[in-house]
């Protein structure tokens, strides 16, 4: 009887050293920022595991052939007049409607296929998007908040100046995938040159995590 209560009392112990982090993530972000990703806490060894499993996961499917050459061949029509465009279509695209053409071009596009295959066989990714180098969405499994990631700090941190960086960030709610989790950003590069030519966003729900631990 002793020894049960022993083995319950420890896996207690660990399930919540492993998920501890979650209050102590939300108390480091102020009200008007995110906390800032670098100011993001140390998570537990095995929270750390889950999430490095998440960022290898999505970096092997962004090392596809299809899809290095779908991101590249979006940066190479990429102009002054084609950035206005998306500029503007930043502007009303929460008016848009789920089944609107335009939404459609990036969500059933080639790399948007094989995210939606990616989250189908790992459904803690409520939500998965990749930017090209410019930061304008090329493809997602929903829709987003808006189609410009540029002028996010995570996805400047993930640019890391050209170099890229992938990392977790902190625990949050995510607005368009309706999601409390921790978001994984991976660079996307030239498999040849080495250029960071994308940015993926793929955001792991909580309830996901614990299921891990």
């Amino acid at each position: 009887m002793h020894k049960w209560l022993y083995i319950i009392i420890a896996a207690a112990i660990f399930i919540f050293f492993g998920i501890a982090v979650y209050q102590q993530a939300i108390d480091t972000q102020s009200s008007d920022t995110l906390g800032a990703e670098n100011q993001r806490v140390a998570y537990s060894p095995e929270l750390e595991r889950v999430l490095e499993n998440k960022m290898v996961l999505l970096s092997k499917l962004l090392q596809e052939p299809e899809v290095i050459q779908y991101i590249l061949k979006v940066n190479s029509q990429y102009s002054e007049i084609e950035a206005e465009k998306l500029f503007a279509i930043d502007k009303y695209w929460d008016s848009i409607e789920d089944s609107d053409p335009l939404l459609q071009l990036y969500t059933t596009n080639k790399v948007a296929y094989r995210l939606k295959q990616l989250q189908s066989r790992e459904p803690g990714f409520s939500e998965i998007f990749v930017t090209d180098r410019h930061g304008f969405n090329v493809a997602q499994t929903n829709k987003t908040s808006d189609i410009y990631q540029a002028d996010e700090e995570w996805w400047q941190q993930a640019f890391n100046d050209g170099e890229g960086k992938s990392y977790a960030g902190l625990i949050e709610f995510d607005e368009s995938s309706l999601t409390t989790g921790i978001s994984v950003y991976v660079p996307v590069k030239d498999p040849v040159t080495g250029e960071v030519i994308g940015i993926a966003k793929g955001v792991v729900s909580i309830e996901d995590i614990k299921s891990e631990l």
